[in-house]
């Protein structure tokens, strides 16, 4: 995301009602995106796990954090795939959030990626998007949280 798009982010915040900062759903919205606008992409796989559990049984938010944290492992899961030969499992494992390596073994199964003797991922990039298919989505994404940041500003005028 661009830095203007941040720094607009951070301000549409700031300038939001308090009432508007407390309703729930924006709040869970606001503290999932901002871990994602800081780039950390580790604690963001674990994050969405613990908001899931905070917000009970509000289905909208819950829907919405699923929809946001698969693709985002999607997106991720392509990226590892196009930027490394290979990836230690625990690396994998931490990077994407999971509980433990059993799980990453799981996810190397579903992705067809062969984990060799000593732990390390061999990635198989026939299964992936090309650098320009991704980064075309990457491109898309980015303009989806700044319309999401224009839809709330605009719900804070209502």
């Amino acid at each position: 995301m661009a830095s203007w798009d941040k720094v607009e982010a951070r301000h549409l915040w700031k300038r939001a009602q308090d009432v508007f900062q407390k309703n729930e759903v924006t709040d869970t919205l606001y503290s999932l995106l901002k871990v994602f606008w800081e780039g950390n992409y580790e604690q963001l796989m674990g994050y969405s796990k613990v908001l899931l559990t905070k917000i009970g049984e509000n289905q909208e938010l819950r829907i919405l954090i699923t929809f946001m944290t698969q693709q985002f492992k999607k997106n991720l899961l392509k990226f590892i795939g196009q930027n490394y030969q290979n990836i230690s499992l625990k690396n994998f494992t931490l990077l994407l959030g999971l509980d433990n390596e059993n799980e990453g073994r799981k996810e190397c199964a579903n992705l067809n990626w062969q984990i060799d003797q000593d732990n390390f991922i061999q990635i198989n990039k026939d299964s992936l998007f090309s650098k320009e298919d991704y980064a075309r989505i990457r491109n898309k994404q980015m303009e989806n949280l700044t319309g999401l940041s224009a839809f709330l500003d605009s719900q804070q005028q209502n």
